[in-house]
């Protein structure tokens, strides 16, 4: 995940040698310097360590060489923040799924393709926060559905178009004229959809089974507030990302959980952390530790990079328990001096460029320009191939059915940011089984697309559209859909 060409990371290991004793990263050790900064010498003890070259619990991961940020996946493919999955690509934020692609934010879903934000579905395509649907498309916030089409804000319903009840044959019937498999056809559809369903309602927040909380895609959490994509979180403020349950008493955490508790400004850490704080990628089992990257089960660091099982160990040097606590304490003053104590590692300490984070891919997608006027690192060098596609999107069958087994063999364009892109063997088989068209799009691109379907991480103060009690919501005043509070919403919808 490292740039080759301009990361200041310049040794990355595979899964094996990384977690072999090849490599002592005690070698690395050295004295605190009290006349300089804290930052300024961490991060030279950050860029000599080794890293592992994709961030993921390589034990668990079977055939999967190619996803990133991932644990217990089988036979998976350019898969992302995810989990416990099998046989799933080009997804983002599943977890617990079998056979999706092209996906985000799912969890305990089954052959499903393009569905957003949705939870225990079956055999569907098309679905957007939908919960418990089985062979449905084109569904948009609703719940228990099954044999449904293009229908919103409804709930325990069977063979409904567009919220209209149908009996079987009239829906098989409508369902059987639909032209799901073509390129052309595929894009009338959406569009009809999208005018259908402008009317569409939506919650003050999408979330299950929740008490007391702020923020968005919540579920089983309580006193939560200003969270974000979170799962069993309690007693958590400004927490992000947490997809597997539980955590506890965390504030400024993003990505993972997984019985978590006492975690304070940190990223990608989880699987038992206890009173982390200002820590990156340490896992699994790590307690008391403040400002440590790629540590893992570990107890008692400050300030080291690369440690395993280590303990009392300031810079990656080993000290006796009375010497680690004397000297910590030194340079949290001396880091309160400097105004460094309590503050994540600042953006200049990034291995990644702003285009190449998760903030420049997924949240805030800025220009070069905007990028550098802010003083930030832009990436131009990032990876990809253009302009060696053997076959042009024109060339390519506009129906599922008219695509051969030959289109594994080609190299296609992407029509939005043009770079190179290959159908695999597998991928073919789903989208002839599922009826999809071939994608236009590369894989990120599909990504970038369901991740602006999404409101923002913003909250903002607004009145049930109903009742006209004051709520928080990450839906925009400027977006289309009308927002209601959660009581208003549970009668109102069907």
């Amino acid at each position: 995940m490292y740039n080759p060409i301009n990361s200041p990371i310049k040794k990355a290991f595979s899964n094996d040698p990384y977690w072999s004793d090849s490599w002592d990263p005690y070698e690395y050790g050295r004295e605190f310097d009290f006349s300089r900064p804290f930052f300024e010498q961490f991060h030279e003890l950050n860029m000599l360590l080794p890293r592992q070259a994709l961030d993921v619990d390589s034990g668990t991961m079977v055939n999967t060489d190619y996803s990133n940020m991932c644990g217990h996946m089988k036979d998976c493919y350019l898969s992302f923040k995810a989990d416990f999955n099998e046989r799933c690509m080009y997804t983002r934020m599943c977890n617990k799924c079998t056979d999706v692609i092209n996906s985000e934010g799912c969890y305990e879903t089954e052959l499903s393709y393009s569905c957003i934000r949705c939870q225990q579905c079956y055999n569907s395509k098309y679905l957007f926060q939908c919960v418990n649907c089985l062979d449905s498309m084109f569904c948009y916030d609703s719940s228990n559905l099954q044999n449904c089409f293009g229908c919103f804000n409804l709930k325990n319903k069977q063979y409904c178009i567009y919220n209209e009840q149908k009996t079987q044959k009239e829906y098989e019937q409508f369902i059987m004229g639909l032209p799901f498999g073509s390129r052309e056809g595929l894009k009338k559809i959406k569009k009809e959809v999208e005018e259908k369903v402008k009317g569409k309602k939506a919650r003050v927040y999408f979330g299950i089974k929740n008490e007391d909380v702020t923020g968005n895609y919540l579920y089983e959490s309580k006193n939560a507030h200003h969270c974000y994509d979170v799962r069993g979180a309690e007693d958590c403020t400004y927490v992000d990302h947490i997809t597997l349950a539980r955590v506890k008493d965390c504030m400024d955490y993003y990505l993972w959980g997984a019985g978590s508790e006492l975690v304070y400004e940190a990223v990608i850490c989880g699987e038992g952390a206890y009173n982390v704080k200002f820590c990156l990628q340490c896992w699994p089992g790590c307690t008391n530790m403040q400002y440590c990257i790629s540590c893992h089960s570990s107890d008692s660091l400050f300030g080291c990079v690369g440690l395993k099982k280590g303990k009392y160990a300031i810079f990656n040097k080993k000290y006796s328990q009375v010497e680690y606590e004397k000297l910590k304490a030194r340079i949290i003053d001396h880091m309160k001096s400097t105004g460094e104590y309590g503050e994540f590692f600042p953006m200049w300490m990034s291995p990644f460029a702003y285009n190449e984070s998760d903030a420049g891919v997924e949240y805030a997608q800025l220009s070069e320009t905007e990028i550098k006027a802010k003083g930030w690192r832009f990436e131009k060098d990032t990876p990809g191939t253009f302009g060696k596609h053997t076959k042009t999107q024109q060339e390519v069958p506009d129906d599922i059915n008219a695509v051969g087994e030959d289109i594994v063999r080609e190299i296609l364009e992407c029509t939005d940011c043009k770079k190179n892109y290959k159908i695999t063997k597998q991928e073919l088989a789903f989208y002839k089984k599922m009826k999809v068209p071939i994608p236009e799009v590369c894989w990120l691109c599909g990504i970038k697309e369901h991740l602006n379907k999404l409101p923002g991480f913003d909250l903002y103060d607004r009145k049930c559209a109903t009742c006209n009690m004051l709520i928080q919501t990450a839906y925009a005043p400027s977006r289309p859909e009308t927002v209601l509070c959660e009581a208003c919403y549970q009668k109102e919808i069907v």
